[in-house]
């Protein structure tokens, strides 16, 4: 009986000592998740806040990073990952799942191009655009598009 008594105190200390553990580490990580938050926000430039701002209104930022001499790279919480390049320009933005906004599109894209997916009726079905010096890019549902710029022709590749 002394026996079960003893093995009864350990098994509801260790019992108390776990629970006290996982509330500790949950403590911990919601403090530590707060404070990532509020660093991303901090250290995010002026042009990627107003670039966000304008698409995404009343968004959070989940994630934010900075490479030397490549630009930076924001993912908006349940949205877009939007890199910039040095020169504040945005130049790949991932839908993740979601499309983007025609409003981005109206404003961003060249308007031959805009137009060809007004006439496709498919402004709410782009998932993703990247551009670079020569062409845009975008990412459908099921296809993609190219535009070139140099000589404004679209096609589906």
């Amino acid at each position: 009986m002394k026996r079960q008594n003893v093995l009864m105190k350990a098994y509801t200390i260790t019992c108390a000592w776990a629970t006290l553990a996982v509330a500790a580490a949950i403590l911990i990580t919601f403090t530590l998740t707060s404070c990532n938050d509020s660093e991303v926000i901090n250290n995010l430039p002026s042009h990627v806040t107003q670039f966000v701002d304008q698409y995404w209104p009343g968004s959070s930022i989940s994630a934010y990073s900075k490479v030397k001499d490549e630009g930076c790279t924001v993912t908006i919480k349940d949205g877009p990952t939007v890199k910039f390049d040095e020169q504040q320009a945005w130049t790949d933005i991932k839908g993740n799942g979601v499309p983007l906004p025609s409003t981005l599109l109206f404003d961003q894209l060249p308007e031959p191009l805009y137009d060809f997916l007004e006439e496709m009726q498919s402004t709410g079905d782009v998932y993703g655009v990247t551009r670079d010096a020569s062409t845009y890019t975008l990412t459908l549902l099921d296809s993609k598009i190219s535009y070139d710029i140099a000589t404004g022709k679209v096609k589906y590749i």
